[in-house]
């Protein structure tokens, strides 16, 4: 049996929502996107002392809900789905 999977891409300068890992059944696709992750939590600054933005790719095993990625201040973008 297949199962779809969906990719795509969260941005934003706020903290990282941890619930919507539980909400839209998605984790972070790489080390990059953990680190990425972590450093909003910490508030990383760049060199010129602003915070992110924080590029986080993840996988879901549901279509993410991008009003609710919205609402924490979060914007969603390269949407794909794929069987497998």
């Amino acid at each position: 049996m297949s199962v779809k999977i969906w990719k795509f891409e969260v941005e934003s300068r706020h903290r990282f929502p941890l619930d919507m890992l539980r909400y839209d059944n998605c984790y972070p696709n790489n080390g990059d996107s953990v680190q990425a992750m972590y450093d909003s939590f910490d508030r990383v600054k760049n060199d010129d002392g602003s915070c992110g933005p924080y590029l986080v790719m993840m996988t879901a095993y549901s279509e993410p809900t991008v009003g609710r990625w919205l609402s924490f201040g979060w914007s969603v973008s390269n949407i794909t789905s794929f069987r497998r």
